[in-house]
């Protein structure tokens, strides 16, 4: 009888399988995936040579954690370490960070991977001054460190410490430059995004689609951005060829004002999404071009067919012209298309439906959708007294201005524009003015 060999367990990189579990729990923040971790180790014989340190915030301690652990060794001939053995790998989740720290500080000789972890830890609760401190004390700072801190800043609006720390460093990478650009564009410093791009290029690294998604944010902010560069950019973005790059740049020629530039790039893409369909329909919109918006929708209709369902943004595009073309009709078709595919309808579209039926004639329609909204958002509030300021109901809006502010929602520009033009419109001027006094 043949003897029964058993088959040895696959070789794994431990290091490489930690860092990976490490990461993964930083991310999910559950400390349920460490006791799965060490039950695999066991399932492949290994032996664990390293255990990992638990800071565990939201109520879980350390003690209900290393019991989890404990059960995964039960009829092991392995012995599982005491807390206090605890010698390299750190794993901080949501940490509390005085409790994180003093556990970090037991450790006897923290790898890099182990200092840009315990970093992040803190980072992901929020506390920038202690990730800063700890950085500043690394023994040795990795370029991962290095873009830790910068994306921390950037995120943080904290741009001149982004910029002096990106100068700082001793080597940048592609993450490093995106870091600082998306956090340039973010923060509405637009033309720092595209010198830093610019400087990116003369340096001779290549932009990936993370780098041009922020670059054409930037460029769609800018009213006259240099052809030159938006030639540049919509290479680049062609040369990648990822749709959502490409998408990106149909929103960005119809925010230019270069609405065929726009249907151009849409043509070329060979397999749109609904995110595609939606940004050239807005387009339209946009630009004052509602009759092709419509065609547009109804082309998505007969190609797509099952395939792309409209959802509530291409439904407040539609609505939005309807409005620009008075076209009561098509209107109540596209509101009775919403209900009758159970699109999701919230304040978003509720806004869109009352302004749009106050622009085709149809007060009472969008008293009636305001009246039965169990939820009003500002938009919704400013879209009724926009509706009544259409109609010269000067009273009847600051009656929905006074049930406004009984419902504790607070009023912004637009609402105060709003009521301004209906007692104009309706003989109240004199109480309009009282309203900015």
């Amino acid at each position: 009888m043949a003897e029964n060999k058993q088959i040895p367990p696959p070789k794994y990189d431990l290091d490489a399988k930690w860092d990976a579990c490490l990461d993964l729990t930083v991310r999910r923040t559950v400390y349920s995936s460490l006791a799965g971790a060490f039950g695999g180790l066991l399932l492949f014989r290994s032996p664990v040579t390293r255990w990992a340190s638990i800071a565990l915030g939201a109520g879980i301690g350390i003690g209900s954690a290393y019991t989890e652990c404990s059960h995964k060794f039960e009829g092991s001939t392995t012995r599982l370490p005491s807390p206090s053995e605890v010698p390299q790998k750190t794993i901080v989740v949501e940490a509390e960070s005085e409790f994180a720290m003093k556990v970090f500080q037991g450790i006897s000789e923290p790898s890099s991977t182990s200092w840009n972890i315990m970093i992040c830890g803190f980072l992901s609760s929020g506390d920038l001054m202690s990730a800063q401190k700890l950085f500043y004390v690394m023994p040795y700072r990795d370029v991962s460190s290095w873009n830790t801190m910068l994306s921390a800043y950037a995120k943080c609006g904290e741009l001149e410490n982004a910029k002096r720390l990106f100068y700082e460093m001793p080597v940048r990478n592609l993450v490093s430059w995106n870091a600082l650009i998306a956090g340039f564009s973010q923060n509405e410093r637009f033309d720092e995004a595209l010198s830093t791009f610019s400087e990116m290029l003369k340096a001779g690294i290549r932009p990936d689609k993370t780098t041009i998604l922020s670059v054409v944010s930037a460029v769609s902010a800018i009213s006259s951005p240099e052809d030159d560069v938006v030639k540049q950019v919509v290479g680049f973005a062609r040369a990648i060829g990822s749709v959502s790059v490409l998408t990106a740049v149909i929103d960005m020629y119809a925010k230019l004002g270069r609405i065929d530039d726009a249907r151009a790039i849409f043509d070329e893409i060979s397999e749109k999404d609904l995110v595609s369909w939606n940004a050239m329909i807005s387009g339209y919109s946009q630009n004052q071009k509602p009759a092709e918006a419509i065609q547009l929708f109804r082309d998505m209709q007969s190609e797509c067919r099952v395939k792309i369902k409209a959802d509530k943004l291409t439904m407040v595009s539609l609505i939005s012209s309807c409005s620009q073309m008075g076209a009561l009709a098509l209107g109540e078709w596209v509101h009775t298309y919403i209900e009758k595919f159970g699109i999701e309808f919230d304040e978003y579209l509720a806004a869109a439906l009352v302004d749009m039926y106050a622009k085709c004639g149809d007060l009472d329609r969008s008293r009636r959708i305001f009246q039965e909204m169990p939820r009003k958002d500002v938009a919704l509030w400013n879209s009724m007294i926009k509706a009544l300021a259409i109609h010269g109901e000067g009273k009847e809006s600051l009656e929905i201005f006074s049930q406004m502010e009984k419902n504790s929602v607070t009023p912004n520009d637009i609402t105060f524009i709003g009521l301004l033009n209906a007692c104009s419109h309706g003989g109240f001027a004199e109480k309009g003015l009282e309203l900015f006094s």
